[in-house]
């Protein structure tokens, strides 16, 4: 994959970037605290949050 999908809690919601996984940018959000959100959590499907329901 070639981007990452990164975030960072900012007061009561989480604020959320896409970035190229292998950049300078991406480098520097993660050494300032950001996090990797994992596909898992991104994927939509049958029952997600705003996705589909079946």
């Amino acid at each position: 994959m070639w981007y990452s999908i990164v975030r960072r809690p900012e007061r009561s919601v989480f604020i959320g970037s896409l970035v190229f996984r292998h950049g300078d940018h991406h480098r520097l959000l993660i050494e300032q605290g950001w996090e990797e959100v994992p596909i898992e959590e991104i994927r939509g499907g049958p029952g997600a949050r705003g996705g589909p329901r079946l």
